[in-house]
């Protein structure tokens, strides 16, 4: 089956698109045994620009600069996968962004996936046992 060449770009082409990158860098990725992780896409009519990241997992599945980012952020070295609660919601501690002063710590909420950012301290007053 040939595909028709593109005249742009739109929502539905750019989620296309996407969906078969990430499914093809997978495949590549698990041969190196690294995970890929898409990091944002923006488009126009004319160009399409996708980002992403390959990232080498420790043991215990967090990233292996994990502990880096978080002695340079003054948050404990095993803050990767802990889990808060924080308005009633639970959520789990996913990266570091040590570039971010304020909000650095990067956690998803447990019910939906969604992520949102965080400051060191709201995370570390309210871990879970």
């Amino acid at each position: 089956m040939e595909m028709q060449p593109l005249e742009s770009f739109d929502k539905k082409t750019v989620t296309v698109l996407s969906d078969m990158l990430i499914s093809m860098m997978k495949s590549v990725a698990s041969k190196f045994g690294v995970t890929v992780q898409p990091e944002r896409s923006r488009y126009t009519p004319g160009k399409f620009t996708f980002t992403v990241s390959f990232i080498i997992r420790g043991v215990s599945g967090a990233p292996v600069d994990f502990s880096d980012k978080a002695r340079r952020i003054g948050a404990p070295a095993d803050l990767w996968g802990k889990k808060f609660l924080f308005r009633m919601q639970v959520y789990t501690v996913s990266d570091i962004k040590a570039q971010n002063r304020k909000y650095p710590v990067i956690a998803t909420r447990d019910h939906d996936g969604a992520s949102f950012k965080f400051p060191v301290k709201t995370i570390t007053d309210n871990l879970q046992d």
